[in-house]
């Protein structure tokens, strides 16, 4: 599987993650808009050209890219004003998002198997 592929996988795996924790704003990968496709290829990059990456170094990534973009921080994501919650350091995320990165990682390590 390429990066593309990966990413669509990491993607969906994502959204019903985030509606079992009732977080209904994740779109399918076909309706996601363009910078959250670059978001989630950027990080199934980082996870194949650094298997090893913690979760916590993969959020502190993706902090980094979000805010490079200006998004901010707020306790209610909201995409139009680039508001998210998970902008803070990876200790103070609850186990819900923390979960996130786990699974991220582990995804993108098992489409690498996949021929």
């Amino acid at each position: 599987m390429n990066a593309l592929d990966i990413a669509q996988v990491v993607h969906d795996t994502h959204q019903v993650y985030c509606w079992h924790i009732g977080d209904f704003t994740q779109v399918p990968w076909e309706e996601a808009p363009d910078w959250q496709r670059n978001s989630t290829i950027a990080g199934v990059k980082a996870v194949i050209d650094s298997p090893d990456i913690s979760p916590e170094l993969l959020h502190e990534k993706w902090v980094q890219t979000r805010l490079a973009d200006g998004w901010v921080y707020a306790p209610l994501k909201n995409v139009a004003r680039k508001e998210h919650p998970c902008l803070i350091e990876y200790h103070k995320l609850d186990i819900n998002q923390k979960q996130k990165d786990y699974m991220f990682r582990a995804v993108v390590l098992a489409c690498m198997k996949v021929p």
